[in-house]
């Protein structure tokens, strides 16, 4: 499982960037910049606000990273 890179897909896919996709998330900046360098682990919440933000479902997310 490779957060970084579903994220980075996410952003990718919608093209935006950081800041556009926390607060489209509802996740601080600071905390979705953690998930990306690999400092937190997301929580169930996260990885579905994450998800929900580029229309796939979390399995989705996760294989995006991969």
């Amino acid at each position: 499982m490779n957060i970084r890179k579903s994220i980075r897909a996410v952003m990718y896919k919608l093209d935006i960037n950081q800041s556009e996709l926390a607060s489209r998330a509802e996740l601080s900046i600071s905390t979705l910049s953690f998930l990306m360098n690999g400092k937190r682990m997301p929580s169930g919440d996260s990885l579905e606000r994450l998800a929900g933000v580029g229309g796939m479902t979390v399995s989705e997310f996760l294989a995006a990273g991969e």
